[in-house]
């Protein structure tokens, strides 16, 4: 009996030990967050700059500004959104495609895009 008691003992210790070692990819034990929340108010400072500097601000910022559009500043970027070209250019529904040369950008950001120019583009 001792040893059916060792034995089973054993072989749980082996079990747990191996267990625990395994090769998770970083991406499996912490995936990135899922969803896109546009339900809530968004945010010029929080949401929609953080876009612009990823994807718009290399070629619309400075001195001389691609087409003298500026979207590193809230003025430059809300004169856009209300006139309409903003959200043209960015979901390819207009004759320009933005980002030049680059993928359409991701259906999360156009929505925040979108319901950020349908709030009146709030500075907030």
């Amino acid at each position: 009996m001792k040893r059916i008691v060792a034995i089973l003992t054993i072989t749980l210790l082996i079990t747990i030990i191996f267990a625990g070692c395994t090769a998770d990819k970083q991406s499996d034990v912490y995936p990135e967050p899922t969803g896109c929340d546009t339900s809530r108010i968004i945010s010029y400072s929080l949401d929609i700059k953080p876009i612009m500097t990823s994807n718009c601000n290399s070629c619309h910022s400075g001195g001389s500004p691609e087409s003298g559009v500026h979207t590193d500043t809230y003025e430059g970027l809300s004169a856009v959104a209300g006139s309409g070209s903003l959200w043209a250019v960015v979901n390819w529904t207009g004759a320009i495609r933005m980002p030049f040369n680059g993928d359409k950008l991701p259906a999360c950001e156009l929505g925040k895009i979108r319901k950020w120019i349908d709030e009146v583009a709030p500075e907030n």
